[in-house]
Parts: C-alpha cells; sequence; structure tokens
C-alpha cells in the first residue's frame, strides 16, 4: 500500500478578520460610562435609595432615660440586638392597633433577621383596653416607659406619632421610617440593610 505524499499548500490562505471587533471592544468602554451618565442626570435615582431616613447625628437610646415596670430599664439588654421601635400614648385606638401589628409582622416578614425584636415605647401611663391589647396581640413586645418631655428631644412628638425607629445592637437610634411608607418598603430597606 502506498502512502500519499500530503504537502501544505503553497499559498495558504490568510484567517478572515470579523471588522466588528472594534467596535465590540470600543462599546464595551463607552456603554457603561453612558449609562452612568444617562442615570445620573437623567435615571431615577432615588428609587435606589433608601424608604427610611438615616439620622443624623443618631443617638443613644441611653438618653431617652426609658423606664420597665417602674425602674430604670438597663439598656444594655438591648445589645446584640436590632430593634424596631414605636412610640405611643396612653391608649391605642384602631389606628395605632393596625400600627402595631404592622410592627410586629414586619419584624416576622424580614429576611433572616438578625435578633430583629419589636417594643413599644409609651409616653403616659396606659390605660386598660391597651394593656389588654399587648397581652394579647404583643405578648413578644419590650414595653418600654418615657416622659414626653425627655423622649420628645430626640423622638417627633406628633399626634399621632406616625415614625418607627431601628436601633441597632449597641444601642443606638440610627434610622426611622414613616408609616406611611407601607410595611412592604420598610421591609426592603431592612432586608438591604442586614
Amino acid at each position: 500500500m502506498s502512502e500519499e505524499n500530503i504537502q501544505p499548500s503553497a499559498n495558504p490562505q490568510p484567517a478572515q478578520k470579523n471588522p466588528y471587533t472594534i467596535w465590540f471592544v470600543v462599546l464595551s468602554f463607552i456603554l457603561p460610562v453612558a449609562a452612568a451618565y444617562y442615570m445620573f442626570y437623567f435615571g431615577d435615582i432615588e428609587s435606589f435609595g433608601n424608604n427610611g431616613e438615616f439620622l443624623e447625628p443618631y443617638y443613644d437610646i441611653k438618653l431617652l432615660e426609658l423606664t420597665k415596670d417602674g425602674e430604670a430599664f438597663d439598656a444594655e439588654a438591648l445589645n446584640n440586638k436590632w430593634h424596631m421601635m414605636d412610640v405611643t400614648g396612653s391608649s391605642c385606638d384602631e389606628n395605632c392597633q393596625q400600627r402595631l401589628v404592622s410592627l410586629r409582622q414586619t419584624t416576622k416578614a424580614v429576611k433572616r433577621p438578625p435578633k430583629l425584636r419589636y417594643a413599644i415605647v409609651t409616653t403616659q401611663e396606659i390605660d386598660d383596653g391597651f394593656k389588654q391589647f399587648i397581652e394579647d396581640e404583643m405578648a413578644r413586645a419590650i414595653v418600654l416607659q418615657g416622659n414626653t418631655e425627655t423622649v420628645s428631644q430626640y423622638i417627633e412628638m406628633e399626634q399621632p406619632v406616625s415614625q418607627m425607629y431601628l436601633s441597632d445592637p449597641y444601642g443606638n437610634v440610627i434610622m426611622r421610617f414613616s408609616h406611611e411608607l407601607g410595611p412592604k418598603l420598610v421591609i426592603k430597606d431592612l432586608n438591604r440593610l442586614f
């Protein structure tokens, strides 16, 4: 059996160059810059921000001089846990009750919460109806009492109070949320934060 001699062609064809390659390289540098420019001047930047408001400056929860069951509250008990707090008066009407239930549900809905708990801060002696509501619906809440004058130095004491506050594991009150936001937007912020 004879072997055929295979020889390379005397005139090999040059590889075809893709004329679009250079444009792909150029566009890979230009498009991100153009997109950033567009988003900065024409985009909805606020949709990427927080729904709540970071407090500047934040403050230590000890400054509120809170008490629990008539005794000075040891703020060290809050350490290593995040807390959502709502401030109320002596009674809690239907809107207030819905607000507190929403607070409770929000703390449960956060993905992988890092020991997130909820607290109710009252600025006056609460009435029997409010006590019963707390026992029935908010049994896991930390109920704290504060002096109206002291608390109002740090917390906007509107009637009704329309803010929830977030304290970090070190006892710093760092963020507030309006109740008008709705639970989904608060949960979105908390998930992003955690």
